[in-house]
């Protein structure tokens, strides 16, 4: 396994002019993208938190996804686009557009669906035009196939709220297959450096993980800093600590590059990573504020559930990214998953778990599995560093 990521510039298609040396890096211009998502991320979570129903949580996977893909296509196509005019104005215009859908579908699925699909679609619009400027004529990208794709989905979206209700499902899963086509072919180039690939998810990744923390410092604290907020708090720390420590200490430092169906995969497997921590973080503050939702099982569905797709979206990852310890690296991952999955099911069936016991039960082997494979890097790296 790589030691580090191999160096390579920033945005190597991006040419660079007197005009957008002016400007502000890439950069810091991809990290104030990436600012719209914070937003939205946390406003999801916010209303999952309030209806954590099946069907609202199929509402925030299908909402958050669709961001997602958008900000696929649009982090790798802005890497073709100097910093300027051009680029900071579509991008604005479409970081209005993820607030505006975020905050719109933060309300009750029936009254918002309309409203968040048409924000939807003229956020599409402001892509295809991104893409359109970004791809000259005859790349290899297809510039106009792509174009035309991100503006049917808009167009799918966008009648929506003129057809029958059945219409709706098969609209928003045309357009998020569209979309992530688009984004797919952008990744399937390879014409960003493995670093920039990496990074970028990175970034992402750090941001999903923040809102966590942000999640549960706006969890009730009507009953001030108890003895069991503090113990749950000990466990909310390990657990994101534990996730951060698998995916940035282990799985991130394997090459996302090589061939375009493992950058495919690398993409693809961090949607359920993604996804999985926001639900994640809405379980954590939940079980700070000793919320009754836990009880009789509900720490099953609304926490453990969530930290056994994250451990299994490590797992693929870690087999995607390669290197001497991915096999073991995926194999303990995915043992700690099958034992919380089996706490999981049986925290209904055994009253005396409480939900803070139930959920230790299914962090202790995520950590002692992270922590094994880190020895196992520390040995490797030990032997095949030159001695003094």
């Amino acid at each position: 396994m790589q030691d580090h990521l191999p160096d390579g510039p920033e945005h190597p298609e991006a040419p660079t002019t007197a005009w957008s040396r002016a400007w502000p890096e890439a950069t810091w211009h991809n990290l104030f993208y990436d600012l719209a998502f914070v937003a939205a991320i946390l406003v999801l979570a916010g209303s999952y938190s309030i209806d954590y129903t099946l069907l609202n949580g199929m509402w925030v996977a299908f909402t958050f996804t669709m961001l997602w893909c958008t900000w696929l296509v649009t982090s790798l196509a802005v890497a073709r686009m100097p910093v300027g005019p051009t680029r900071v104005t579509l991008v604005a215009v479409q970081m209005g557009f993820v607030l505006a859908a975020a905050v719109a579908a933060g309300g009750a699925v029936a009254q918002t669906a309309d409203q968040v699909e048409l924000i939807f679609a003229g956020m599409l619009l402001s892509v295809a035009a991104l893409v359109w400027l970004a791809l000259p004529p005859g790349d290899s990208l297809r510039r106009g196939v792509s174009t035309v794709q991100l503006a049917a989905a808009a167009a799918a979206l966008g009648v929506s709220p003129l057809m029958p209700v059945w219409y709706y499902l098969v609209a928003w899963l045309l357009a998020v297959a569209l979309v992530a086509q688009v984004g797919l072919r952008f990744v399937r180039a390879g014409t960003d450096s493995a670093h920039t690939y990496t990074h970028r998810f990175g970034e992402l990744t750090m941001i999903v993980l923040g809102e966590s923390f942000v999640k549960v410092g706006l969890s009730d604290d009507s009953d001030g800093l108890s003895a069991f907020r503090i113990s749950a708090l000990v466990l909310i720390i390990v657990i994101i600590t534990t996730t951060w420590w698998g995916y940035f200490g282990v799985i991130a430092r394997g090459d996302a590059g090589g061939s375009g169906r493992r950058r495919v995969a690398w993409a693809a497997l961090h949607v359920p990573l993604h996804v999985g921590l926001v639900f994640l973080a809405v379980g954590l503050a939940k079980l700070l504020s000793d919320s009754k939702s836990l009880l009789h099982g509900g720490v099953g569905g609304l926490l453990i559930a969530h930290l056994v797709l994250i451990m299994v979206a490590l797992a693929g990852l870690s087999l995607v990214s390669g290197g001497h310890a991915a096999r073991p690296v995926a194999g303990g991952l995915a043992g700690a998953a099958v034992i919380a999955a089996v706490v999981a099911l049986l925290t209904p069936h055994l009253g005396w778990l409480t939900p803070t016991a139930a959920t230790w039960c299914a962090t202790v082997p995520f950590v002692l599995a992270i922590a094994g494979l880190h020895h196992r890097q520390v040995v490797l790296f030990r032997r095949t560093s030159p001695q003094p």
